[in-house]
Formats: C-alpha cells, sequence, structure tokens
C-alpha cells in the first residue's frame, strides 16, 4: 500500500495557503488519499484508504486533525469502515458512503457523528456515487455492478431532512 500525500490549500489566486502532511507528531496524516471534499467553513473531509482490501477512515482537517473511523454499531473486525464517497449538505454537515455495510454516515462539519443509515432497510445496496440534484434530494448510485459485475445498477433519490 503507498503511503503519503498531502492536501494543499490554495488561494483563488492559485497560491498555496497552507499544507497538510504531518500530524503533530510528524507522523505522515494520509496513507493513500481517494476523495476530498470542503464543507462552506471551510472544514476538509480527506477519505483514505489504509489497507489494501479498502479498509478507510475520513481524515478532518480544520483547526485541528481529527479522524472518523466508522461507528462500533456499524464497524467491527468482520464489517470495517470502507468509506467510498463524501457528499456535503445543505447544512454543512458531510454524508460519507459505506458500501461494503450498507451504511450512510451523517457527520458534523467538525466530524461528529451526528447520525447513521442502514441502507439496506430501504433497499439500497451498496451505496457509491452521490450528489445532490437540489436541497434536500440526494440521488444515490448502487455499487451493485461495482461488486458483483450485475449490470442492474440503479439510482435511488432520496429526501434528506433540511437540519441534515
Amino acid at each position: 500500500m503507498p503511503s503519503g500525500g498531502a492536501v494543499v490549500v490554495m488561494t483563488m489566486e492559485g497560491h498555496p495557503k497552507c499544507m497538510y502532511e504531518f500530524d503533530k507528531n510528524n507522523q505522515q496524516l494520509f496513507t493513500f488519499p481517494i476523495r476530498i471534499t470542503a464543507t462552506k467553513q471551510g472544514e476538509i473531509f480527506v477519505l483514505d484508504r489504509i489497507s489494501k482490501n479498502n479498509h478507510g477512515r475520513v481524515v478532518i482537517l480544520t483547526d485541528e486533525v481529527h479522524i472518523y473511523n466508522g461507528h462500533p454499531a456499524v464497524n467491527s473486525g468482520k464489517h470495517p469502515f470502507k468509506p467510498m464517497q463524501a457528499e456535503v449538505t445543505k447544512s454543512d454537515n458531510v454524508i460519507i458512503a459505506d458500501s461494503y455495510n450498507n451504511t450512510l454516515h451523517i457527520l458534523d462539519h467538525s466530524g461528529h457523528l451526528l447520525t447513521y443509515c442502514k441502507t439496506a432497510e430501504a433497499g439500497i445496496i451498496g451505496p457509491l456515487g452521490m450528489t445532490f440534484m437540489q436541497p434536500g434530494k440526494l440521488v444515490i448510485g448502487n455499487a451493485v455492478s461495482y461488486f458483483s459485475r450485475n449490470t442492474n445498477a440503479k439510482l435511488y433519490e432520496v429526501e434528506i431532512p433540511e437540519e441534515f
């Protein structure tokens, strides 16, 4: 597994503003970053792979560095956290798709868990791609074809309450 990577924050003019590469103990912050998004308040969420089997975490860059490793009610040794996609809500929270465990984790702008949703209970298996088509309307593409070579992937439209 490769190790490293950095996040460079740029000004609107394209000049480096700051760089995140090491933590306060001079250890690499990232192993293999795969996705990045930011809230309106400027917090940066990096989905980071930490093993070859896609086990991952979310590194949240605020005034301090926070790490979200999933929730123990969902993620365990047999069901490790494998974040695949992140989307910011109108309320500046972040939805993380854990496709392997059929779960959406909803974090506040600082990376603290607000709630999680087991998507399989709504018939959504393998939530993968997400985007807001309009405020409060999240479209989720499932990963059935990604995991099983099934070509019957689907799109689901989900209403997200404004407080999320």
